[in-house]
């Protein structure tokens, strides 16, 4: 489905509140936490609530936070979670890395993984969280899956791959099946099974968004049922 982000007024949704509970199930984070495209606050708000200090600003007013360019920050920000917009540039991307001390996480397009991990903005990924589901947004109909995407400094190892559903707690299933993507394939992606701990499961297959695309590091794939 081809995006309409073009109709939205300065690429603005409004990120559901259960997006922004599921990745703090998954994740911790400690200190502080800035949000620099944050709108009307719909992240920052959740972030709050769960006990978090949180600096919010945007590029526009939407009457919550500093009115900001997130290419003005300047200074060293603890941890940074934000949706940027749909038409992120990947300029965004290293700015943000660039400014974050502990944790960088954005809301993209699943899309996207390929492309990233190509380059070398892969850097200090630590790990993907897709949703299974599409996210209902109220502002537009987009036909791709999106994924929390997770930067940790000084992180050097694999990128692990996580599906997860808002509609359930989410928690490690005993079930789970861990996959390994190796390096050094071209037209598409060799997926071996490395480990599987219920007959029942089976492999779950990756394929790239660009055949052409050769991976450069390795990726751990766990299959939350």
């Amino acid at each position: 489905m081809k995006p309409t982000y073009n109709k939205i007024k300065n690429n603005f949704v409004r990120t559901p509140r259960e997006i922004t509970e599921a990745l703090l199930k998954m994740e911790n984070f400690e200190g502080k936490i800035l949000e620099p495209c944050c709108g009307d606050g719909a992240i920052s708000e959740v972030l709050k609530e769960n006990g978090f200090e949180v600096k919010s600003s945007d590029l526009f007013d939407y009457g919550y936070g500093e009115i900001k360019d997130l290419f003005d920050i300047e200074l060293e920000q603890e941890n940074i979670i934000t949706n940027p917009p749909f038409s992120l540039k990947v300029d965004m991307i290293e700015k943000l890395l660039s400014v974050t001390k502990k944790k960088l996480v954005l809301l993209w397009y699943v899309k996207n993984i390929g492309n990233l991990l190509e380059g070398r903005r892969h850097k200090n990924l630590k790990t993907i969280y897709i949703f299974k589901k599409r996210i209902e947004w109220k502002e537009t109909k987009i036909g791709w899956l999106f994924a929390w995407y997770v930067w940790e400094k000084g992180y050097e190892g694999d990128v692990t791959i996580k599906r997860i559903d808002w509609e359930q707690p989410i928690a490690q299933s005993q079930n789970s099946a861990t996959q390994v993507v190796n390096d050094g394939f071209n037209m598409g992606l060799e997926v071996q099974k490395s480990k599987i701990s219920s007959p029942k499961l089976s492999p779950t297959e990756i394929t790239s968004p660009n055949p052409n695309i050769m991976f450069n590091k390795s990726i751990n794939l766990e299959v939350l049922k």
